[in-house]
């Protein structure tokens, strides 16, 4: 008999609530104390991957708004060119498909021209949505055709092999009838094997009714314009719709240029959906689902480009911030930014991305809440943003409740709560707090329609960021309630000084600790109207654009004195009254309570910079990593907390004795902990290897293991480690990983947020290892032998040396560089900011099939600290077919290419025309991998090396920084060699083509003609091409091959020799022959296949920037 719950108990009711958390962080005792405080009157800008209007929650606020009032495109995926106009004739248009466009009568236009563009609908599919469309069209359009004529064609063969199996000696017919059937077969199996489906081609159709911009796609794709949506831009009447019937993929639109430009906007994820949900989703009949802000409204910004599985660009950040510059001129500006996303960057203290981040928040008052990233657990992992020069930005990292545990993750046991184990963690690179609070990171709530499912869970600090923005939302709308002015500046004050700081969570993953609302809100209302809400504090360390103090190189064994400078900030400086500048006068207390910080205790600040001295005593704490905060309080109000802080962290390293291994045993970790240990890591060493195994007979134990090791102006990801893994019992996991020599090393060991038990491990890290002395080798072809000496490392290390050569690196240089200006509003920052573009092109020919990386050397691994707006390339083949994209970071784009000809289009912004003409001979390395890597010979003496002998397999290198040289000759020569045709060859293939055609044509001839083709003297010249030749051979056979199979009406050999002719160089001739001899098989599934793919793989021109 099954057991059922007790009605009575607690545990039958589900916690509903606990879906979308609120209660941790005030907002649920807030909003029914001020019901109307629920973030109505508030905008709220959600720079992410889209927000789908038709979301579950996404379609109006508390008080009947539009949730939604804005969609925009930032990163230019969803643009179309449509600067073709045209006029109708007899009212129909000719699309740029090719499709005669039936327009509908009651569509006014009064000045009659219409804007014609092309758009294929896999490029605003996001990749789960094409995933499921392609397979869809497949199981449907494709499968049941291919799979009877490739049992027709197989039985056929099958057939005719049965009938010729006793012939000694077949005829030349018999011999092509046998070769027409096995090529039909192989092309079956070729077309299915090749099969791809590049996606369904819709013609925009653009007009002006007098009033507004009008958008049509046809997504009939038969010209029936009027069964397809007819929309207006999305800011005027909020329309959207859905491509079809089967996508739910709803799409708006924008028109740009005096129509010249068009931008369809979709998503590029689920991700920016589901965050906006967070925020603000308002469910009427449910309001316990409710997002944080549930009458906040709603403009969603995408930054997040398709091309580049929803990377973040600079163009797109940009456009999304002049559209926020922008609305503060409205009667309803934006004045939230949630922006869960960021990448780590490799400083932070210049680059134009955040100058003008910077610009949002100073001049334009506007609060910018991010997420810190979810690269933790270890120290220094927060990204960009919130780590900036100017420490302006809410980073937000994310905490799991013990009510969240049993409703969202469904776990056994309910634990304390604690910041996730993967949330990043502070300080910034440059000292700066880098987490200022945290929120609940996890929700399950709405995602897109696409994904055919009502909500999903997600989690990360991008759950966390809106949550916090949701909550400065509901803030600011007591405020507007109330008529109170604020500052970016005084609402992240409040957040920080209110929050509820975790004693059992991590300091560095928290920031101040846990958003309290209702005492955000009475902070506030308290002291926005102080003369200094507007004012912020910028600090400086050593004269440097450090905002904290971070000790982490070294043995920290000695005093060391720091130079503070503090200087006042005001809200847009350039335009307040110079009155209050000549008022400001501050007196400051100053406090730390760390023995080991010594500072001055009084501090009188003017609209003028100071400084004063920080001695810093770390002789007296033990090792590990230490933390403190220096913190300045309003002396005439200290109750307000403090008004700036200065982030103290000190960094103790554990000196390695000889032999380089650190050790722990028997230590007790239970779920969430975190035990950090940072080593001195020897000089000579160039690898590390980990062992951890648990006590426990019969649990299991999933850990993290997280080492990095930080340098300056280096990303913490240059050197990282970063392992899930899971321990058995009695088995002792194991991880090898590089590390540098001479620096310090944070090594951690943290039991996963949601294992269940607590564990009993040992655990140890060791170093080994020996290098060569330069970190770069140069040799020239013709040098003869290098030398080049390893030095040895700690302890006796075996070597099997090896020198091999994987790329070849082509470097191009641009055809053409051109120097424009943006062509549209939206690349106008304010006031009048005119974006340029730099756009270079590059040809690259390939002579085979092989991988290749596009580099822009100059500007690689650079987004928010580039002095440049935005780079971004694009490959196209030689029919102008987009193929693949690329940005500031190389390494995440490998393509493989067929042999052929290529053309990458590369485009830089900026707002100022001279630094881009600094550019124009920019030139674009191509990273080339070599199917076989090139081996050179290595020797253990030079006289080995110089006579050839036994080579070095393998040798030993003894410990104390002795040297061992090896020796490395150069590659031998190579030259290709290439066939070159014979004029006979030639000169048969050219008559032989051109009888074809005559026999072909021989019912339109007209008058005597000389030449009387016949199908035997054909075949004659083609046994005589073939005795020099083999039918394989395209370059040599080619045309005369299509004409001879199509004379004979065998179309399986027609194809097969088609798409060899095709692989060396796509035309659109080519391409319309194998339709036709599709059709002519009777395959039309296949034909129609290569009709729709046509419109994508020859386009009439580039895809746009």
């Amino acid at each position: 008999m099954s057991s059922q719950p007790d009605p009575s108990s607690e545990f039958t009711e589900f916690p509903i609530w606990a879906l979308l958390p609120k209660k941790e962080t005030g907002v649920v005792n807030f909003l029914s104390k001020y019901p109307e405080y629920d973030g109505r009157g508030i905008v709220i800008a959600i720079f992410d991957s889209g927000v789908d209007p038709g979301a579950p929650g996404m379609q109006t606020t508390t008080d009947g708004k539009p949730k939604i009032i804005g969609r925009y495109d930032c990163s230019g995926a969803g643009d179309v060119d449509t600067s073709t106009v045209a006029s109708l004739v007899n009212g129909t248009l000719t699309g740029l498909s090719g499709r005669t466009l039936k327009v509908p009568a009651e569509w006014k236009n009064p000045s009659g021209n219409f804007h014609l563009g092309i758009k294929n609908a896999y490029e605003m599919y996001p990749k789960q949505l094409k995933d499921r469309i392609e397979a869809a069209r497949k199981e449907k359009k494709w499968d049941p055709c291919q799979k009877t004529a490739a049992a027709e064609a197989n039985q056929k063969l099958c057939e005719l092999i049965k009938t010729q199996e006793n012939k000694k000696n077949l005829s030349w017919e018999e011999k092509l009838a046998k070769e027409e059937l096995e090529a039909q077969v192989e092309m079956l199996n070729q077309l299915e094997k090749k099969f791809v489906d590049l996606g369904p081609v819709y013609d925009v159709v653009v007009f002006h009714d007098g009033s507004v911009w009008r958008v049509c796609l046809d997504t009939s794709e038969s010209g029936d314009l009027a069964s397809c949506r007819l929309l207006s831009e999305y800011s005027h009447a909020q329309e959207f719709a859905s491509l079809v019937k089967d996508d739910y993929l709803n799409y708006s639109i924008n028109v740009y240029n005096e129509g010249n430009i068009t931008e369809i906007v979709s998503q590029s994820s689920y991700h920016g959906t589901h965050v906006a949900s967070i925020a603000a989703a308002h469910f009427p009949d449910e309001p316990v689902r409710n997002g944080v802000a549930p009458g906040a409204q709603i403009v969603s910004l995408t930054i997040g480009d398709q091309r580049l599985s929803t990377m973040e660009t600079g163009t797109a950040l940009v456009r999304s911030m002049a559209r926020v510059m922008e609305s503060q001129k409205s009667e309803n500006p934006i004045m939230v930014i949630n922006m869960s996303y960021g990448e780590s960057s490799n400083w932070s203290s210049s680059g134009r991305i955040t100058e003008l981040m910077h610009d949002v928040v100073d001049k334009y008052g506007v609060t910018w809440v991010c997420s810190a990233a979810n690269a933790g657990p270890a120290l220094s992992t927060v990204c960009t943003p919130p780590d900036t020069a100017d420490d302006v930005f809410i980073g937000v990292g994310a905490y799991v409740s013990p009510e969240m545990m049993v409703a969202e993750y469904s776990l056994r046991n309910k634990l304390p709560g604690l910041p996730y184990t993967w949330s990043s963690r502070g300080p910034a690179s440059d000292g700066a707090k880098g987490v200022s609070i945290c929120a609940p990171g996890g929700a399950l709530t709405s995602v897109p329609q696409y994904l055919l499912r009502y909500a999903q869970l997600l989690n990360g600090t991008s759950m966390a960021s809106p949550h916090a923005a949701g909550c400065v939302a509901v803030l600011l709308s007591g405020l507007k309630a109330r008529n109170l002015k604020h500052s970016p500046y005084i609402v992240k004050r409040a957040l920080m000084n209110t929050a509820q700081y975790l004693p059992d969570g991590d300091y560095f993953a928290q920031g101040s600790g846990l958003i309290q609302v209702e005492k955000a809100f009475d902070y506030l209302v308290t002291h926005c109207p102080d003369a200094d809400s507007r004012v912020r504090f910028s600090i400086t360390v050593n004269g440097t654009k450090d905002k904290g103090i971070y000790m982490r190189g070294g043995r920290q064994d000695k005093l060391k004195d720091f130079v503070i400078g503090i200087e006042p900030v005001f809200l847009d400086s350039s335009n307040i009254d110079t009155q209050e500048k000549l008022r400001f006068q501050k007196t400051f207390v100053l406090t730390c309570d760390k023995p080991w910080v010594h500072h001055p205790t009084h501090l009188e600040l003017n609209n003028l910079a100071r400084t004063f001295g920080v001695r810093i005593d770390p002789s007296g704490l033990p090792t590990g990593v230490h933390s403190a905060s220096l913190k300045g309080f309003d002396s005439k109000m200290i109750d307000k907390g403090p008004m700036f802080n200065v982030e103290v962290t000190v960094v103790k390293p554990t000196d390695l004795p000889n032999k380089p291994v650190f050790k722990q045993e028997g230590v007790q970790i239970r779920p969430g902990q975190i035990n950090r240990h940072f080593l001195s890591v020897p000089d000579r060493v160039t690898y590390a290897t980990i062992r951890l195994n648990v006590h426990d007979e019969d649990k299991s134990g999933n850990f993290v293991l997280h080492c990095v090791q930080m340098v300056p102006k280096k990303t913490f990801k240059t050197h990282e480690f970063h392992k899930m893994a899971l321990v058995k019992p009695d088995f002792d996991s194991t991880h090898v990983f590089k590390v540098k020599g001479g620096v310090v090393m944070e090594f951690v060991v943290a039991k996963f947020w949601s294992d269940q038990m607590t564990s009993v491990a040992d655990y140890s890290i060791s170093f080994g290892g020996c290098g060569p002395e330069a970190s770069d080798v140069t040799m020239h072809h013709a040098q003869g032998i290098a030398s080049l000496d390893i030095i040895s490392g700690p302890q006796l290390e075996e070597i099997a040396p090896q020198v091999s050569l994987k790329h070849n690196v082509i470097v191009l240089k641009a055809s053409e560089a051109k120097i424009s200006p943006c062509g549209s509003e939206r690349d106008v920052v304010p006031d009048g900011r005119h974006t340029y573009q730099l756009a270079l092109t590059y040809n690259l020919h390939l002579p085979k099939s092989t991988e290749i990386t596009p580099v822009s050397a100059l500007l690689s691994d650079l987004l928010y600290e580039s002095e440049f707006e935005s780079q971004l390339w694009m490959l196209f083949d030689s029919n102008k077919q987009y193929l693949y994209s690329g940005d500031a970071y190389p390494g995440k784009y490998n393509m493989k290419l067929e042999k052929g000809d290529y053309v990458i289009r590369q485009q830089i912004r900026h707002e100022k025309k001279d630094l881009l003409e600094k550019l124009t001979d920019l030139p674009l390395l191509v990273y080339q991998k070599l199917s076989n890597p090139l081996t050179l010979d290595v020797y253990a003496s030079h006289s080995l090396a110089l006579t050839q002998g036994k080579k070095m397999s393998s040798g030993l290198v003894p410990p104390d920084r002795l040297r061992v040289p090896i020796y490395i000759t150069a590659l031998t020569d190579f030259k290709n060699m290439e066939k070159q045709k014979t004029a006979l060859v030639d000169a048969l293939a050219r008559k032989g083509a051109a009888l074809c055609k005559l026999l072909l044509n021989s019912d339109k001839l007209v008058g005597d003609c000389d030449v009387k083709p016949t199908l035997e003297s054909i075949d004659e010249i083609w046994v005589n091409l073939l005795k020099f030749v083999e039918p394989s051979d395209i370059k040599a056979v080619g045309h005369f091959g299509l004409w001879h199979a199509a004379a004979r009406s065998q179309y399986g050999r027609l194809l097969k020799t088609a798409g060899k002719m095709n692989e060396e160089k796509a035309t659109k001739e080519i391409e319309d022959v194998i339709s036709w001899a599709l059709q002519k098989l009777g395959w039309n599934h296949a034909a129609d296949h290569i009709t729709r793919s046509t419109l994508v793989r020859f386009p009439p021109s580039y895809r746009l920037f």
